[in-house]
């Protein structure tokens, strides 16, 4: 488990759970892109106070045009 500011981050094979313990929001760089539960891909969160989120690792990157 490491903490960034606010934050608390574990990362698993599949994915990364992170939560924000604090009473203020919090903003954390995910250091790589994610999938919510939404189906969204994400590199950044935007956490309130005392939540948490669990995602997954984007194993399908979006496709390039060309």
């Amino acid at each position: 488990m490491y903490r960034t500011g606010a934050i608390w981050r574990r990362y698993f094979t599949g994915g990364i759970a992170v939560t924000n313990p604090s009473a203020t929001r919090s903003v954390v760089s995910l250091g790589g892109t994610y999938v919510g539960s939404d189906g969204r891909r994400v590199t950044t969160l935007k956490l309130g106070p005392a939540s948490s989120a669990v995602l997954r690792i984007d194993e399908d990157p979006p496709a390039v045009k060309g």
